[in-house]
């Protein structure tokens, strides 16, 4: 029989999205949650769990939105109200993907770092 090449339930298509939702624990123990609508978001994260913020992009979007080194990404979404726990991962790699895996789905939009 020939191969469907037609949208199925195993065809790798992600809709795009147009905001994810991350909640970070800040370093003052609060928690602050912060939207993205596109990429690159401009942050970057120590290799270990949890996902914590290892530097700020000067002028990008993290930075506008107020991310701050130190702070711990604690859950992500498509929304406010489906946010997945990142805190309760296995692993590095588990937790970074599922960030990538959403985030992938946003937009991209030029940006200059200063």
């Amino acid at each position: 029989s020939r191969a469907s090449w037609g949208r199925s339930a195993h065809w790798p298509y992600k809709k795009p999205l147009s905001q994810v939702t991350l909640v970070f624990e800040t370093c003052s123990r609060s928690s602050a949650v912060v939207q993205f609508d596109s990429l690159p978001l401009g942050m970057k994260f120590e290799k270990t769990l949890p996902l914590q913020v290892s530097s700020v992009m000067g002028g990008s979007r993290a930075q506008n939105q107020g991310v701050e080194k130190g702070w711990i990404l604690a859950r992500c979404g498509a929304d406010s109200d489906n946010l997945e726990d990142l805190l309760s991962t296995v692993s590095y790699e588990d937790a970074l993907g599922r960030l990538s895996s959403l985030a992938s789905r946003l937009p991209e939009r030029s940006w200059s770092p200063q």
